[in-house]
């Protein structure tokens, strides 16, 4: 089955994806765009969105790149209610919007650690709070936010980046339990290194690149497209008794 096919065609259906002006944020919504979803793009980088729009657009697809903070509650707000009134519906908010701060404990700054915070783990509740409470209401939904094998194993130098992704795999099962009497379901992608234009540099340097893909069993990092699946998947009809799950795409990390 394509995704295109049966349970996996998005035709007519809206998809929220923050943090997609780039990176694996942008790589979903092309996906989603390609599988008949309407888009509407969430960044604070507006020109870099309406380049993803473009994008999409000369594909015929529809897209609604809307610049937004995450990490402000009446940002967000307007951002979900942009939404709602450009298609009328969301049935899929992805929240993917995050950044990483590589440092020793011992030299993070109380501004990084704050920062990923905010942005990871208050974005994702906020976005998720603003767009849940509509999906509440008319009684259907999905959310995936995208946490990470972070969260299940330390990394030296991803303190913060590893709690505020831990902090994302508790939110959603909170959220699953909570919103599963009104049809919403709230579920988790967590990948370990994907190939992106924001990782190539760590992944291009063959010292790193052998660290990191050590402790994978399938001794290599993951292609963008390799996590449409289960994201497709808990987005789609095929997951309807699925909630409060944290899907590993990690190449067997986690399985050790």
């Amino acid at each position: 089955m394509t995704c295109k096919e049966g349970n996996f065609n998005f035709k007519d259906k809206t998809v929220v994806v923050t943090g997609s002006s780039r990176g694996l944020g942008k790589e979903i919504a092309l996906a989603f765009s390609k599988a008949g979803a309407n888009l509407v793009l969430g960044s604070r980088s507006l020109d870099q969105l309406h380049r993803v729009a473009e994008e999409i657009k000369k594909e015929g697809g529809r897209a609604l790149p809307l610049e937004v903070d995450v990490t402000d509650r009446e940002s967000v707000k307007a951002f979900a209610d942009k939404a709602w009134e450009e298609f009328g519906r969301v049935d899929v908010l992805i929240n993917n919007a995050g950044v990483i701060y590589r440092a020793p404990a011992t030299e993070l700054s109380e501004e990084q650690w704050d920062e990923t915070i905010d942005i990871n783990l208050k974005g994702t509740f906020l976005c998720s709070q603003a767009v849940g409470q509509k999906m509440v209401e008319t009684g259907s939904g999905k959310i995936i936010s995208i946490a990470s094998d972070k969260a299940f194993v330390g990394y030296p130098g991803r303190a913060a980046y590893c709690a505020s992704k831990g902090g994302i795999v508790m939110l959603t099962k909170a959220l699953a339990v909570e919103w599963a009497p009104y049809n919403v379901h709230v579920n988790a992608v967590a990948p370990t290194y994907v190939e992106t234009e924001m990782t190539r540099d760590i992944l291009n340097d063959p010292e790193n690149y052998r660290e990191i893909t050590r402790a994978i069993p399938m001794n290599r990092v993951s292609k963008p497209h390799e996590l449409f699946g289960a994201i497709m998947l808990l987005a789609s009809d095929a997951s309807s008794f699925i909630t409060g799950h944290i899907l590993m795409v990690d190449g067997g990390l986690t399985a050790w």
